[in-house]
């Protein structure tokens, strides 16, 4: 029986590991040479002529003056530290002439700075030489603290502001947070890869608002942006604004549970008792047509702050009405009026700096 022809399999034997590695490499190659030219593009060029974004710029420059040793030959060093309660309504140099003598006062307030980026920032400066750390608190840091946004998170990282913090964990933080804080040079520059039209935007936000300052985010004297005081109009949308946002956290005033305001408050309280700084908590000003609503948060405040205060030597002070309704430029931030006020009252407000214990341990 004649032997059947044999067919050659269609698989091509000539085909090697090396070849598929080969072909793998030529289509994979170029993809990393683009994302490396891109990260290279804007690390060693974007970032370096635009900056980081105006927002997160402040903290950033609070990291490089700490670097730079800020407090070096100062005997007694104050910080007030807040959100934009403190950039609006703290001028340093007001608080200093009004402070008993020997304080050197700053202000590294930072707008939209909620809990998480208040300790981050208090535990810094700590750790760098201030005898006082002073957080003028508005009342709504009594709620739940929030998430950060992701520009604010690696502008921190960037600092390197989360190193050695065992407190950065649930339930303050999430992972995904830590992870963030923790990317470095290459993560940062890879979220930041838009850099160029956040530029852009933002140029083009600031030409359609009218009296907002540009302070120098290096300043820690007065870095204050409102120019501008509302109208009776306006004035009363601002409150109605915040009279509804106030009123959806109610609830979350009065938990003192794991996760909780009162329990972040309570752990960076008992954590200052066993540092060398001591913290202040002052209460900040609200403007009187909101004083039905905040009067009695103010007062919670207080009630929960004193005796946290001799548990743990940490000082206290209220400027809850303080400031008269023209004393402010909208329904939270002082006028320059208010600012004066408000800062005349701290300095006064301030002990003798002989009398912290951050003296008892250097004698």
């Amino acid at each position: 029986m004649p032997e059947e022809p044999k067919t050659e399999s269609s698989v091509d034997r000539g085909t090697s590991a090396p070849s598929v590695l080969f072909e793998l490499l030529r289509f994979v190659l170029p993809i990393l040479i683009g994302i490396g030219a891109a990260w290279s593009i804007q690390h060693w060029l974007v970032m370096p002529k635009l900056g980081y974004p105006f927002p997160v710029r402040r903290t950033i420059a609070v990291s490089e003056s700490l670097t730079e040793g800020i407090f070096k030959g100062e005997e007694h060093v104050a910080v007030i530290i807040s959100n934009s309660a403190g950039i609006e309504g703290v001028d340093a140099s007001i608080v200093q002439k009004s402070a008993p003598e020997g304080w050197r006062i700053y202000n590294f307030s930072i707008n939209g700075s909620k809990q998480i980026e208040i300790r981050l920032l208090a535990d810094a400066l700590a750790e760098a030489g201030a005898d006082l750390v002073i957080w003028l608190m508005r009342p709504i840091m009594l709620r739940q603290p929030r998430p950060l946004h992701p520009d604010v998170i690696h502008a921190w990282g960037q600092g390197e502001f989360a190193e050695g913090r065992y407190w950065l964990d649930s339930p303050w933080v999430d992972e995904g947070s830590l992870e963030m804080l923790s990317s470095g040079p290459w993560g940062t520059s890879l979220h930041f890869r838009r850099r160029w039209l956040d530029e852009l935007n933002y140029k083009m936000r600031r030409s359609m608002r009218k009296g907002i300052r540009t302070p120098d985010h290096g300043d820690w004297v007065a870095p204050y942006n409102l120019e501008i005081v509302l109208d009776d109009k306006k004035l009363q949308r601002h409150a109605n604004d915040i009279f509804l946002m106030f009123s959806n956290f109610k609830e979350e005033f009065e938990s003192s549970g794991e996760g909780s305001g009162r329990a972040f408050i309570t752990e960076m309280a008992e954590d200052f008792a066993e540092r060398a700084s001591t913290l202040g908590i002052i209460i900040a000003s609200t403007n009187p047509v909101l004083a039905e609503q905040y009067a009695p948060i103010e007062e919670a405040i207080q009630q929960f702050l004193d005796p946290l205060a001799k548990q743990t030597g940490m000082l206290v002070g209220n400027a809850g009405g303080l400031l008269a309704a023209d004393q402010f430029a909208d329904a939270i931030h002082p006028n320059a009026e208010g600012r004066a006020a408000l800062s005349t009252w701290i300095g006064h407000w301030l002990p003798d700096p002989n009398e912290l214990k951050s003296h008892d341990v250097e004698e």
